[in-house]
């Protein structure tokens, strides 16, 4: 229940069966649960599975996704919007967190925002970089100069990812055929690869949407 009460203001805590939290500058009463239930059937053992693989896939890479997640779920963190958008996605994959690989991730939801979907298609790669071609008439609608490219890249067959970007420029803006690069050393661009590469404002507050996409 949200609520705004000068009694209560901006408090936290707990009274009885009542706890007052604080989120995205909204005041939260929960009540807390009487009675647990736990019969652990084949059903929540499969929810719990999927929310677990979504968690363990943020905890991995996180860090480095949170800031592409500008277009949240109400009342909720770039955090439990991820595990929510993609514990679905999730439902599917057998790994845990000792046989997880970067292929788990092909298809799934890496960043989310309101600029859209970047347009992007592969143009080269080695082992010490990575290029990219972009939609010059999207890029010169959402971006402006100081905004950033992000890209998030590994083996489909490991279990880490390198991460680098770069900053838009005006002659990035003007081209009529926009291309990047990136200057990030993979261990061997020759086998099948995993990617995401996303936009992000220089203000942090929007962020285009992106899916992890196979380079085989």
């Amino acid at each position: 229940m949200k609520i705004n009460s000068i009694l209560v203001g901006k408090g936290k805590g707990s009274a009885g069966n009542v706890t007052v939290t604080q989120l995205k500058g909204q005041t939260i009463l929960k009540q807390k649960a009487s009675i647990v239930a736990n019969p652990n059937t084949e059903a929540q053992q499969l929810q719990r599975k999927m929310v677990n693989r979504a968690v363990y896939f943020w905890q991995l890479f996180g860090n480095v996704l949170k800031s592409g997640w500008t277009s949240l779920l109400p009342f909720c963190s770039e955090y439990n919007t991820f595990v929510s958008v993609n514990s679905g996605f999730f439902k599917s994959k057998e790994f845990d967190t000792a046989s997880y690989r970067n292929r788990e991730a092909i298809g799934a939801q890496a960043t989310k925002g309101r600029l859209g979907t970047l347009v992007v298609s592969v143009d080269d790669f080695n082992d010490a970089t990575q290029s990219f071609n972009l939609n010059a008439a999207q890029l010169q609608k959402i971006a402006k100069v100081g905004d950033k490219l992000k890209l998030l890249i590994g083996a489909q067959s490991q279990e880490t990812m390198n991460y680098a970007e770069i900053t838009v420029t005006a002659p990035l803006l003007a081209s009529s055929a926009p291309n990047v690069t990136f200057d990030n050393p993979i261990e061997d661009s020759t086998v099948p690869l995993v990617y995401t590469i996303w936009l992000e404002t220089a203000d942090g507050k929007d962020s285009t949407s992106a899916i992890f996409t196979a380079i085989l």
